[in-house]
């Protein structure tokens, strides 16, 4: 069943590890919380999840200043854990009422239209984020007060005690990170099998045809191995093995 709600993350080890043979060593817990922290941010971003809804208010935007990164620094949003690349709405208040949402513009929008290195300071009406940084239009010309809506990464697993947030999902989150504990642990065949799985239930959970993780199933070729066995030195291997790929963009 998926409908688990928030359960502790030493719950879900305990059956990950059952289902990796009850390993039980330092090296298997440390590729399971790994591998779990991977594929709960992986599924974060492939739907806009109530419980990881966040806001943030109370904060200011300066006068003369246009652009804030999302997180860190001498000017920021104060998000925490942002997505990035969904939507944040955001608003600004001119003291007396909150006006409506600015609007967001993708970056070839904002190079064609926008003009807030010559145009006159005002309320920020427009905004565009470019990698970690959103900047506003135009530059304000006064101190306002802002709110944005944001989604955000579950919080990290550092320990047992940690309690999970993507709720209702504890079944597909065990299933793709037993494939890719296995797929770690260079067992291909268990790993499609359980990778599978977790499309499967992915799919009646969701009522969509998109695998979890854009899952392509391990195949024989991947399994082979030259004499020195490793992907960069091995003839027979003709590309890195998808799980350390997938690793690695993240």
């Amino acid at each position: 069943s998926t409908k688990g709600g928030k359960v502790l993350y030493s719950e879900l080890k305990a059956q990950i590890l059952r289902n990796l043979g009850n390993r039980n060593d330092a090296d298997t817990d440390s590729l399971v919380m790994g591998t779990f922290n991977f594929v709960q941010k992986w599924v974060a971003r492939m739907g806009e999840w109530p419980e990881l809804q966040a806001l943030a208010s109370g904060g200011t935007l300066i006068s003369e200043v246009s652009s804030y990164h999302l997180t860190t620094g001498t000017y920021n949003l104060g998000l925490d854990r942002p997505i990035i690349g969904q939507t944040y709405p955001i608003r600004v208040s001119d003291g007396s009422d909150w006006r409506v949402p600015l609007v967001l513009m993708n970056s070839l929008e904002w190079v064609r239209l926008v003009t807030s290195y010559t145009a006159s300071n005002g309320i920020p009406s427009q905004w565009t984020l470019w990698g970690k940084t959103a900047r506003f239009n135009p530059t304000p010309d006064a101190a306002y007060e802002y709110e944005v809506k944001y989604y955000q990464y579950p919080e990290v697993v550092v320990g047992d005690t940690t309690v999970i947030q993507l709720e209702d999902l504890d079944q597909i989150l065990v299933s793709a990170t037993t494939g890719y504990a296995w797929a770690g642990l260079e067992e291909y065949k268990q790993a499609s099998t359980w990778l599978t799985l977790a499309n499967t239930m992915w799919k009646e959970f969701s009522g969509s045809n998109r695998s979890i993780l854009n899952f392509k199933p391990f195949t024989e070729a991947m399994e082979r191995k030259g004499t020195g066995g490793d992907y960069w030195s091995d003839p027979f291997q003709a590309s890195m093995p998808y799980w350390r790929h997938r690793c690695q963009q993240e």
